[in-house]
C-alpha cells in the first residue's frame, strides 16, 4: 500500500460477530493504522453488532498523516455532511455512546456479542451437516458446501440463481433476496434438514441445469 500510495478503506459491519471477539476482529484494521505511512479510512456499523438497524447508527475513523491532512479531511467532512444529511438521527448514536462508555455495559455487550456470534458458528456446523445427510448437491456457482464453515457473520451465500430462489420460496416458503443471499441467524437446529431438503430439491429439479450465473461465495 505504501508503494502504490493507496488509502484503504475497511469496512467493518460485523465487528464482534466473525469470531465472537472485538479485538480479534479488528486486528486486521489495528495492523494498518499502526504502520508507518499508511493512511485509512475505516467504517463502522452496529446496526447488526448492537441491534440498531433503521438508527443508522455508525463510526467513520481517518487515519492521515499529519495535522494539515487531518483538518482538511475534516473540512471536507463536514461540507459532505452538510450536503446529505446535515443533522443525523441521534437516539441510536446516544444507545452505543452508553454502552461503550460504560464499563458494566460494554462487558454486558462483549458477553452478548461472543453469545451471537458462537450462535452463528453453530448454526454453521448444523447446516453443513444437514446439507451432507440431505446429499445436497452445490450449485455450480460454489462447487462445494465447505464456504458455509469457512464464512463469517450473519450471511453466507448459496449459489443459487434467482430462479432457484423463487422455486424455493414458491415450493417450500423459504425466503431470501434474489442473489442468493442466506441469513444464518434465521436457521436453528430443527430448521436446518427442512431447508437443506428443501434446497435439493430445487437444485435437482430440471431447471437447476440451466444457467448459473451468481458471484463466487464471499470469505
Amino acid at each position: 500500500m505504501r508503494e502504490r500510495a493507496l488509502v484503504p478503506l475497511i469496512d467493518s459491519a460485523y465487528q464482534g460477530l466473525a469470531t465472537g471477539d472485538l479485538d480479534e476482529d479488528g486486528y486486521g484494521a489495528r495492523t494498518l493504522a499502526a504502520l508507518p505511512g499508511i493512511e485509512l479510512l475505516s467504517v463502522q456499523s452496529y446496526s447488526k453488532n448492537m441491534g440498531l438497524y433503521a438508527e443508522r447508527a455508525g463510526v467513520v475513523s481517518m487515519v492521515c498523516a499529519d495535522a494539515a491532512v487531518a483538518d482538511r479531511v475534516r473540512q471536507t467532512l463536514c461540507r459532505t455532511i452538510r450536503l446529505t444529511h446535515s443533522s443525523p438521527p441521534q437516539h441510536g448514536a446516544k444507545i452505543a455512546v452508553t454502552i461503550l462508555s460504560e464499563p458494566a455495559r460494554m462487558a454486558a455487550w462483549r458477553a452478548e456479542l461472543k453469545s451471537m456470534a458462537t450462535r452463528l458458528l453453530s448454526m454453521r456446523s448444523a447446516l453443513f451437516a444437514a446439507l451432507e445427510r440431505a446429499a445436497c448437491p452445490p450449485p455450480a456457482a460454489v462447487g462445494s458446501w465447505r464456504h458455509v464453515l469457512e464464512q463469517r457473520g450473519m450471511f453466507t451465500y448459496t449459489g443459487l440463481t434467482a430462479a432457484q430462489v423463487v422455486a424455493l420460496r414458491e415450493k417450500h416458503h423459504v425466503y431470501m433476496p434474489l442473489d442468493g443471499r442466506l441469513c444464518m441467524a434465521a436457521l436453528t437446529d430443527e430448521s436446518c434438514d427442512f431447508f437443506a431438503t428443501a434446497l435439493r430439491e430445487v437444485l435437482q429439479a430440471p431447471e437447476a441445469g440451466e444457467a448459473r450465473a451468481l458471484k463466487k461465495p464471499r470469505h
